[in-house]
Order: structure tokens, then C-alpha cells, then sequence
């Protein structure tokens, strides 16, 4: 589980937690089935335009160089050495998306996947994670990690939580007339908040 403010913070840490840190900079593989081919694009652009390096199969490879993407294209384990496992042992590869489909790509995706988690390459299989990656990245890139414990965020909550509380006592009184009851309940909230420390 990860917790933040941000999406993509808390996709990160989760994906950290599990073992899985997602790089920062480096070179993507990128092998989908015919299906994802479409949704494929926004992520690989996005994962260029962070400046790494794309590397797919043949389809994809085709695919996204015809709209634009500078790609380097590499065998599959079934088109024999030097293929994608060969790269991932060589640490030429530090994040993969794959989404197999058909029994030679779940042969292919098999092995891929042996390989990444033996050599501690974060792996993706579904597109939605992949694009859930690419936030993390870019949050993570543009501020880095802030650690709160489940202590402590339940106390901010709370806190917060006691203020709308309070609030709506204030709103009820004001209608009825007692803004000296509002003004006490009002100053309370604010030493309350003050005294509240920030995120």
C-alpha cells in the first residue's frame, strides 16, 4: 500500500513496497498484444518525452514508429539471441510492459517475466498499471518522496474531521442567533488548526 497527497506518489511507494521501484531514467520495453496497441501510444510518447529509452518487439516496434516514435526494435525469446531476457540480464532494461496474449507470447511473457523478477526489473501487464507508472515517474521527478505514518495521518484527518464539525455547529447557531456561541466555537477551531502540525 502507498500513501500521498498525489496519485502517482502513492503508486510509486506502493510499487516500493512490493519491491518494485520504478526507475527514474533508463530504457522501457515495451511488448503489448494487437489489442493494446492503440492505448500503447500516449504511454510510450509519454515515456519518451521523460527522456527514456524505448525499446519494443517487432509489432510494437512498427506500431509506434509509424506515429512518430523513435524505437529500437528486439527479438522476442522465440526469435532467438539476442532477445528481451538476454537485455534484461544484461541490465540494458529497466522497466518492461508487457501484455501477452496467445500461447507463444505467454510463452515469451513467461520467461520475460521469470527474468525481470530475478533480476529485479519492475514489470507491468496491464496497460492500466503502465499508465499509473508513468505518473509515478513524473511525480517522483518533480518532488521527491515525503514519508507520514498511518499514526499521523489519522490524526490530521481527525482534526480535520472535528473542524467541519465544528463548522456546522457554527452555521446552525449563526441561523438561530447566537453569534456569541459561534465566535467561541470559531476560535477554537482556529487554535485547534494552529496548533495542527502541516502535512
Amino acid at each position: 500500500m502507498g500513501h500521498a497527497s498525489h496519485f502517482g506518489h502513492a503508486f510509486a511507494k506502493a510499487e516500493m513496497a512490493a519491491g518494485n521501484a520504478l526507475p527514474l531514467s533508463g530504457a522501457v520495453l515495451l511488448s503489448v498484444n494487437d489489442f493494446d496497441k492503440g492505448a500503447i501510444v500516449k504511454i510510450a510518447r509519454d515515456l519518451q518525452r521523460l527522456g527514456f529509452r524505448l525499446l519494443a518487439t517487432r509489432g510494437t516496434a512498427e506500431w509506434l514508429t509509424k506515429i512518430g516514435l523513435t524505437v529500437e526494435r528486439v527479438n522476442k525469446v522465440s526469435e532467438g539471441s539476442p532477445h528481451i531476457v538476454d537485455l534484461i540480464r544484461a541490465g540494458e532494461i529497466q522497466l518492461t510492459i508487457n501484455t501477452p496474449l496467445g500461447s507463444r507470447s505467454f510463452s515469451d511473457g513467461s520467461a520475460i517475466r521469470v527474468a525481470a523478477v530475478a533480476h529485479g526489473v519492475p514489470l507491468l501487464t496491464t496497460l492500466s498499471a503502465a499508465s499509473a507508472a508513468v505518473s509515478g515517474i513524473r511525480a517522483m521527478r518533480e518532488q521527491s518522496f515525503t514519508f507520514k505514518s498511518l499514526q499521523a495521518h489519522h490524526q490530521r484527518t481527525s482534526n480535520f474531521r472535528f473542524l467541519d464539525f465544528r463548522f456546522s455547529i457554527c452555521k446552525h447557531k449563526s441561523k438561530i442567533g447566537n453569534r456569541q456561541s459561534k465566535m467561541r466555537l470559531l476560535w477554537a477551531s482556529l487554535t485547534l488548526n494552529r496548533n495542527t502540525p502541516p502535512a
